[in-house]
């Protein structure tokens, strides 16, 4: 594989600009990362439950008001007093002046505060987890999209190769054919073969484009020359399948947002019962003004006042039980809907395994395969230039070693993809390694 990923890049090389560049493999997931709008969103709705964890913890300080008054009354009531002459007495002032200062401090919500609270932290988890699961997400696109383009780049390289083989035979029919030994047909046959491998080059390298122009838009990297694989990424790890069979799905993307959904879905259940106990407060208030407490006085004066108050929401035409219901009814559909995902992830993994295991059993036949093909050109070229064998019979045999190669590379590749897959699916993958 590590010469796979050599002639991948010398290929890409020769079929790209100048300006442009390789990229390590490590380097375009974080370009990915980086270029992504919906991760910047994340990020948006990651800071926004951080401001909600700490408006929720702001509800166990106390809440403190300060205003000031002035006003001018034009008519005040007087007081005539039962005295023979007297004035009638004035009973305020014109002139009114204060300044106040209040306090009310939450004693009791039925565990309302701490309840919220976790509430917002557990929604700040799983934004930060939503933030790590896109991540990944785009790595492994990134990944896929990176083996798909490796493999039309081994593909092609298995086509130059049959070019080279070709124009070979090529050059001796001509040859036979100056000497008498060949005849025009021979030629013809072999022409025909070089200009459909060039129909199906030309194909390839539209699709290396296609793939190219891909990886562009997923990472925002210009100019792709060429990927430069980590070691880690071509090749499997003996017993593998062994290893991962008997690995677990805590650490499943989706199976975490689930169980992040079901916090927050027992939390806003006990949330709902606060509103059935009663809510305690204490309040305190000074103020310092003109009049005073006397509203003959004329001077400036301070008071305070104080106390605690009791409030219980008695009845709301059931709402309270109506939202109670709701919050356990979510709280059934969370719990069925993870043992569903459970039971997915379990039949996932079964069918990638398996899938894993055939295309080994494959890709060591296809080894065999490509061995014997070779070995048949080989033979069929020596007896076509003894003139024992038709030139037909030495294209279907280059034909068929073509066809080999290339399907070896196809099952190299696909292993590497699937097992890639399972990984993803137990949030093992290998740039967390």
């Amino acid at each position: 594989m590590k010469r796979a990923a050599f002639v991948y890049m010398l290929l890409t090389v020769m079929a790209v600009p100048i300006c442009s560049q390789k990229y390590l493999l490590s380097d375009l997931l974080e370009h990915a990362v980086t270029y992504d709008s919906r991760l910047q969103e994340l990020s948006a709705v990651a800071a926004a439950a951080r401001l909600s964890l700490s408006d929720a913890k702001g509800a166990y300080q106390p809440r403190i008001t300060g205003g000031f008054k002035a006003s001018y009354l034009s008519q005040i009531p007087s007081l005539d007093l039962p005295f023979p002459g007297a004035e009638p007495v004035e009973m305020g002032q014109h002139d009114n002046y204060s300044a106040s200062v209040s306090v009310q401090q939450l004693l009791f919500s039925g565990f309302a505060r701490s309840r919220t609270v976790s509430l917002m932290d557990t929604a700040l988890s799983a934004a930060r987890q939503n933030q790590t699961a896109r991540e990944d997400e785009l790595k492994f696109l990134v990944l896929q999209a990176a083996y798909s383009y490796l493999l039309a780049a081994l593909s092609l390289e298995s086509l130059e190769a049959s070019y080279v083989r070709l124009d070979l035979s090529y050059q001796r029919v001509n040859s036979f054919r100056d000497q008498g030994l060949a005849s025009e047909l021979d030629v013809l046959e072999i022409e025909g073969s070089i200009h459909e491998l060039e129909v199906r080059k030309a194909c390839e390298e539209g699709e290396i484009e296609r793939l190219r122009t891909s990886l562009q838009e997923l990472t925002g990297a210009e100019n792709i020359e060429g990927i430069i694989f980590d070691d880690a990424y071509l090749h499997i790890p003996p017993g593998v399948a062994n290893m991962l069979s008997g690995a677990g799905f805590e650490n499943n993307p989706g199976l975490i947002g689930l169980e992040f959904a079901l916090e927050s879905a027992k939390l806003q259940k006990r949330l709902e019962t606060a509103v059935f106990f009663p809510k305690a407060y204490a309040f305190g208030g000074l103020t310092y003004g003109k009049p005073g407490i006397s509203s003959f006085s004329d001077e400036w004066e301070f008071n305070y006042s104080g106390g605690i108050e009791v409030s219980v929401d008695i009845w709301s035409g059931g709402a309270r039980l109506n939202a109670l219901k709701r919050a356990g009814l979510r709280l059934e559909e969370l719990d069925a809907k993870r043992s569903g995902l459970v039971g997915q992830l379990e039949a996932g993994k079964k069918k990638l395994l398996e899938t894993l295991a055939a295309l080994d059993r494959q890709y060591e036949a296809a080894v065999l395969l490509c061995t014997s093909r070779e070995k048949k050109y080989n033979l069929k070229q020596r007896l076509w230039q003894a003139g024992q064998t038709a030139t037909l019979e030495v294209l279907a045999a280059e034909q068929e070693l073509t066809e080999a190669e290339m399907m070896q590379k196809q099952f190299e590749i696909r292993r590497l993809s699937v097992y890639q897959e399972v990984l993803r699916l137990l949030n093992q993958p290998v740039w967390k390694k």
